[in-house]
Order: structure tokens, then sequence, then C-alpha cells
């Protein structure tokens, strides 16, 4: 996405977040294939393993710390003096 930082508004946060829910996280990749894969079940204590995707909780801690970020800069009087949090349900300004 080509938007300046100061420039981002709702649809940058949402977009931030729909790329999120859909990626692959490269924490995830197995680099040996025999090591089970991410979504899977663990054999000895049946519980199952992390998706290959981000968690929910790796989402919303990222739009806080995107909110935590323009709130810093807004009180340092840079930035958009008024960016909204859609997700969170909150407008910050």
């Amino acid at each position: 996405v080509e938007v300046p930082w100061n420039r981002a508004a709702r649809a940058e946060v949402k977009l931030m977040v729909s790329w999120m829910r859909t990626a692959d996280n490269p924490q995830r990749r197995r680099s040996n294939l025999s090591a089970p894969q991410a979504g899977s079940v663990n054999v000895k204590t049946g519980k199952p393993l992390l998706r290959a995707g981000y968690a929910a909780s790796t989402i919303n801690h990222a739009v806080t710390v995107v909110a935590g970020f323009y709130d810093y800069h807004r009180c340092h009087g840079r930035g958009p003096l008024i960016i909204q949090y859609p997700l969170l349900g909150i407008a910050h300004g």
C-alpha cells in the first residue's frame, strides 16, 4: 500500500487486518518436512497445533501498536489529528 503514514485512514487499517487474517505466519513454516505441519494435532497430547496464519491475539496486538504509534505522534503535534480504529470500536483524537 503506497500511503504515507500520516495519510493512513480506516481503509488502511482494515486492509492490514484483512491481510493478517489470510496471510501465512512465516514463524510457523517448517524446515523439517517430517515435523508436524501447522494446524495438525499433536499425537501425544491430542491438542491442535497452531494454524499456519496469524492468531487473533497477534492481529489485535498489531492494531494496538498502530493505535499507540498514532497516539504518540498526535501528542507531539505530528501526523493526523484524528484517526479512527473501527475494529477496536473507538476513535482516537
